[in-house]
């Protein structure tokens, strides 16, 4: 069948991954499951996988962030990649991801529930003005060391800054929170992020290149196969809360 699929694909229209036939992985988070497919890894770097059964209030389970703001723990990282017509020219692209489940900092926690849509935006946008906004500020500030001149509208990356910056998409019942992170001229990354407790939230990364050509070139299409890609990983995954934690989430979102 994979061959069948790879003799009708082209650079235009690459073969990704398999999700529906793919095996299924299911992970028990303190009583809250979290289902989805994964293909085998195509990548180099194989794939990592982290335990089934995760203690959300174990810490030596999660590794802490450096900004020592929050923690995680890597459940996956494995990834695909896209293939040209048999006797064309190969792999031509590829998409990793990770999945992570993450929890707050305790020193960090506020009154808010991550239930919250409210509270879970402003962690999101916390977070990315950690990681992406330090990352700015530190090539600007660097910048008279560097060979280059950097150009911010080139070299900077562009992340979320406001909650409308952030979009909701359900999947089998499943509120996820996403956005894109890049810059002008590179492959851009996907992150998805849903609730499992008040402190709680898992983390998908999906993050796209192109094998030895330009991402953004004219004489492939990439970029949307990646995107097909992510849909139909999304469409696979199942999260079911515990019941103390579907509670929990009744109770935060009747605040709103």
């Amino acid at each position: 069948m994979r061959w069948l699929r790879r003799f009708s694909a082209n650079k235009m229209n690459p073969m990704g991954p398999d999700f529906k036939s793919a095996p299924l992985l299911h992970f028990n988070l303190s009583g809250t499951s979290f289902k989805f497919h994964s293909p085998r890894s195509e990548l180099v770097s194989g794939v990592t996988q982290g335990p089934l059964k995760i203690d959300l209030y174990k810490d030596e389970a999660f590794e802490a962030w450096s900004n020592n703001k929050g923690f995680s723990c890597l459940m996956i990282s494995t990834g695909w990649k896209y293939w040209d017509k048999p006797f064309g020219e190969g792999a031509i692209g590829s998409l990793s991801l990770k999945v992570r489940v993450r929890k707050r900092h305790p020193h960090f926690n506020k009154p808010g529930s991550l239930f919250s849509p409210s509270e879970l935006k402003l962690w999101i946008l916390e977070y990315c003005e950690d990681v992406w906004g330090s990352f700015n500020k530190n090539e600007w500030a660097r910048r008279h060391n560097k060979v280059i001149d950097i150009d911010p509208e080139r070299d900077f990356f562009r992340y979320p800054k406001s909650n409308s910056d952030i979009e909701v998409s359900t999947f089998a019942g499943t509120d996820w929170y996403s956005y894109t992170v890049g810059k002008p001229s590179s492959p851009r990354q996907a992150l998805y992020h849903t609730p499992i407790s008040d402190d709680h939230d898992i983390a998908l990364h999906f993050e796209a290149k192109a094998l030895n050509r330009e991402y953004n070139n004219g004489d492939h299409n990439i970029d949307d196969a990646v995107e097909r890609s992510i849909s139909d990983f999304m469409a696979t995954t199942s999260l079911q809360l515990s019941e103390e934690y579907q509670k929990r989430k009744q109770e935060a979102q009747a605040k709103e």
